[in-house]
């Protein structure tokens, strides 16, 4: 299989697009006394898939591209 090239700077870019988004609405989710909800579910898979996003551009070995 082929090596996959590094994260790129966009990737980062919608991580923190969905984190500004996603976590107060978690927040909002969490903390009301009422049922989590859709909205609530799907601001936290946002959430997880931005961390997840994160921790692959932080734990794959960065090489330099190849031509």
């Amino acid at each position: 299989m082929r090596r996959l090239d590094p994260a790129r700077w966009d990737d980062v870019v919608l991580a923190v697009l969905l984190l500004v988004i996603g976590v107060p609405r978690v927040v909002l989710a969490v903390f009301y006394d009422r049922s989590v909800g859709v909205e609530g579910v799907l601001s936290m898979i946002g959430v997880a898939l931005a961390l997840l996003i994160l921790l692959y551009r932080n734990i794959t070995p960065r090489t330099p591209a190849r031509r």
